[in-house]
């Protein structure tokens, strides 16, 4: 059993105006509401390049957290740049040192849960 983090990709054209990264795909309207005029991202969330994360203090299995952060609009989070894993590092150590589940599977070689 490990703490999780989730990750959802917001709209961020509808939110900003900004296009969202080549690739990603657009979420709903629905998944804007909530969203503060400055942050693209739901109240408590974390904004890190066109990604919003959030760390829920709850203790689970894998697939459990999985479908926790599912039902949150996200995934289990996954690592697109050197930039977002040091955020991503950074988030996890300022709110605990316990380990934390991630959307990476199969030990042989890493696919993340929303590739």
């Amino acid at each position: 059993m490990s703490l999780l983090l989730c990750c959802i990709v917001m709209a961020l054209h509808l939110a900003t105006g900004l296009d969202a990264a080549p690739g990603v795909a657009n979420t709903t309207e629905e998944e804007v509401e909530g969203v503060d005029s400055q942050s693209p991202c739901p109240a408590g969330w974390h904004q890190n390049e066109h990604r919003c994360f959030s760390f829920y203090p709850v203790w689970a299995t894998w697939a459990t957290a999985e479908l926790y952060c599912s039902q949150h609009r996200g995934n289990l989070v996954s690592v697109h740049s050197p930039g977002q894993q040091v955020f991503v590092q950074d988030l996890v150590r300022r709110h605990t040192d316990q380990p934390v589940w991630m959307g990476g599977y199969d030990a042989a070689q890493v696919h993340w849960v929303n590739n």
